[in-house]
């Protein structure tokens, strides 16, 4: 005859009736508001509380948490327990890597809950780098009665700075189609002289540089012809449009503008109305970057809080009756799990091509498309397998004050 199993039954029930217990005793509205605590024995809360991590994106390169910066998301961190247990967090839309910390019995799997040494590492993302010089970190936590978890970190850990490493991207290509190889050179200066820069057999580069003003001049071996490119190298890496040598460009357009889609709209999302910055718009929506939850749209916002997106990935398409320039702008994806994704650019005049561009975009930070396309009737943008493209500060030129 077997026995009922009354000491298991005992055992489940009074597990059921502890979790009962704490479930009530965070439901219940505390009553004691005004006195002094009477004691410290005990933690104060029932539940975990998050050891934070921060990351952050470091614009100037400097190292320090400073204005400007932004949050940084989607940034894995692994932490090693004093045990040698090993964890994987990633920041949040606003910067914060969140293990959570408690010495409760009842939740064993919490990240941290013993005392003694503990390792957060950065996992630093490929073409990017650490400027804070802090990749790896040590915290020590002890026991101390009456915190909020019983335990706490005798040094926290400081906030770490990542930044895309630098360069400038393109190809060279003739007027009327590709080049011989061998046939372009291409020379950078940054005001101490030119130096030659490598191209390769496809006649494509990319340099490696620093934050300033560089100049780029394209030279054809085979007649000299040479054509010079000006670029403004900021806190993320350039993509420059194709430099076509032997082509006719127009004079930029005397009137220069930023669109940030900052003054939009006041509420979460909305379309982008025609007559917007001076241009006209189709699928493009402007969204506040923080609820739209995607960690691309926070971390390619450069200025505010709104970007732009292509509403359901479906094509772009921006344009204005009379022209304009199409200077520049950044580019970025929406969401990590589609790293990679390629954005094609197609510029128009009257109908005919001017311009065509496939660019590599993440949603870790955004690229600087250099378009410098001038006297353009439209920009069209279309992602490869529609995910959504989120830009901002797009500059514009245009040719007299907008219409509308």
């Amino acid at each position: 005859m077997r026995r009922f199993p009354w000491n298991g039954l005992v055992a489940s029930g009074l597990l059921l009736f502890a979790a009962w217990a704490l479930w009530w005793r965070e439901k219940e509205p505390p009553t004691r508001v005004y006195e002094d605590r009477a004691g410290w024995a005990a933690p104060s809360l029932t539940g975990p509380l998050n050891y934070s991590a921060y990351t952050y994106r470091d614009r100037n390169r400097n190292g320090v948490l400073d204005l400007g910066d932004r949050p940084l998301a989607s940034i894995r961190v692994e932490m090693t327990s004093a045990r040698g247990r090993k964890v994987r967090r990633i920041s949040n839309l606003a910067g914060f890597v969140n293990f959570p910390m408690t010495t409760s019995l009842l939740a064993w799997r919490t990240d941290i809950r013993r005392p003694g040494d503990y390792t957060f590492r950065v996992e630093i993302p490929p073409g990017w780098e650490v400027t804070s010089g802090n990749a790896e970190q040590r915290s020590a936590f002890a026991e101390l009665s009456g915190s909020p978890t019983g335990l706490v970190s005798l040094n926290p850990t400081r906030p770490v700075g990542l930044a895309p490493k630098l360069s400038i991207a393109g190809r060279i290509a003739a007027e009327h189609g590709a080049l011989a190889p061998g046939r372009a050179a291409l020379f950078a200066d940054r005001g101490a002289g030119e130096e030659p820069v490598s191209v390769r057999s496809d006649a494509t580069f990319e340099i490696p540089v620093t934050p300033g003003s560089w100049r780029l001049i394209a030279v054809d071996r085979t007649n000299g012809q040479r054509e010079v490119r000006q670029v403004e190298v900021r806190d993320v890496p350039v993509r420059l449009a194709t430099i076509v040598l032997g082509r006719q460009r127009s004079i930029p357009a005397p009137l220069r503008r930023i669109i940030d889609f900052d003054s939009v709209t006041g509420s979460f999302v909305a379309k982008i109305p025609a007559g917007y910055g001076g241009l006209d718009w189709d699928t493009l929506n402007a969204i506040d970057s923080v609820p739209a939850k995607g960690e691309g749209y926070v971390n390619t916002a450069v200025s505010g809080h709104y970007v732009a997106y292509s509403s359901s990935g479906h094509p772009v398409t921006l344009s204005r009756r009379g022209g304009f320039d199409f200077v520049g702008g950044y580019f970025g994806l929406a969401w990590g799990a589609v790293e990679g994704e390629t954005l094609e650019v197609e510029a128009r005049r009257a109908d005919a091509l001017v311009g065509k561009e496939t660019i590599r975009l993440s949603a870790l930070g955004p690229v600087w498309f250099e378009a410098d396309y001038r006297g353009v009737d439209q920009v069209h943008l279309k992602t490869t397998h529609y995910w959504q493209v989120v830009l901002d500060d797009l500059v514009v030129g245009l040719p007299q004050a907008p219409e509308r």
